[in-house]
């Protein structure tokens, strides 16, 4: 009776053994911002029951650091503080680039903007960027703070600050260029991935007062020329198999060429260099 027993347990253990990494398994979860969710779902198609949610930068990364989600496709890295967060190993790597563009009516006489004089209108004073002359445009909307791009916008243009009080945020891209579009005098910033809407136009920017205006374009964002430049990233939990595929299938050339339907793909340099960071994930 006893050795029966015995080898009832041992059965057991040994079937716990082989079955249970295959019985735990779950499908990747991915959670992406609203603009990369027609390239994050081209990505996850060859990936057997994977699931995809929509929802800003905030919320992705608040997935993952509650366990909710095993990759997050948004527009800015992860801060420090969300890092200490983190429940296990995340591995962080840039998969394509867009940029923050400013769009104004097709009618305003305005054609260009300096990095200072952008901080002067969002955030009410130049602490970061020489000072440049005031700019006479009467409304300013930006994105909310849950935003990726209200993250990049801030870090770039404010020095981290937050907008001033007179700005407008609103939750969608999409939205900010509408409202542009119907208020004469209007400023906004959004993704310049999006093509503009009738009557509205993306302006040229310089580094500094008098510097040479650069437009935001697939080709000034790959050379890094365009002020605003930013990449796109992709969070993943680097102890699952299906993430790291995951990640390498979107760093692979159809990967690339997929986001570049709206987005800007990597400079090959950048690319293999995230490949091989799959390959060693220690560095985050």
């Amino acid at each position: 009776m006893r050795r029966g027993r015995r080898c009832f347990v041992l059965t057991v253990l040994l079937g716990w053994i082989i079955l249970g990494p295959a019985a735990s398994a779950r499908p990747l979860r991915l959670v992406t911002e609203p603009l990369l969710a027609p390239v994050a779902a081209a990505w996850i198609e060859s990936l057997p029951d994977a699931s995809r949610q929509t929802a800003n930068a905030l919320t992705a990364v608040q997935a993952l650091i509650q366990g909710r989600a095993d990759a997050a496709a948004i527009a800015r890295p992860l801060t420090p503080a969300e890092r200490r967060l983190l429940p296990g190993p995340v591995l962080s790597l840039p998969v394509g680039l867009d940029g923050i563009a400013l769009y104004v009516r097709r009618d305003a006489p305005l054609q260009s903007l300096s990095l200072g004089a952008l901080e002067r209108l969002f955030f009410a004073a130049n602490r970061c960027h020489p000072a440049a002359p005031p700019v006479s445009l009467s409304r300013r909307f930006g994105l909310a703070a849950a935003s990726a791009r209200h993250f990049q916008f801030s870090a770039k243009v404010g020095c981290g600050r937050a907008l001033a009080t007179a700005v407008t945020q609103l939750s969608r891209d999409r939205d900010v260029i509408d409202a542009v579009a119907a208020t004469p005098g209007a400023i906004g910033f959004a993704s310049a991935s999006l093509a503009a809407a009738a009557g509205v136009r993306a302006l040229a920017l310089a580094r500094h007062p008098g510097g040479r205006p650069v437009p935001p374009n697939r080709i000034t964002l790959r050379q890094g020329r365009y002020p605003l430049t930013h990449y796109l990233y992709l969070h993943i939990r680097s102890d699952r198999q299906e993430t790291v595929e995951l990640a390498r299938h979107a760093l692979s050339p159809p990967g690339q060429q997929v986001l570049e339907r709206r987005f800007a793909a990597l400079p090959d340099p950048l690319r293999i260099k995230a490949l091989r960071r799959l390959v060693a994930p220690g560095t985050r």
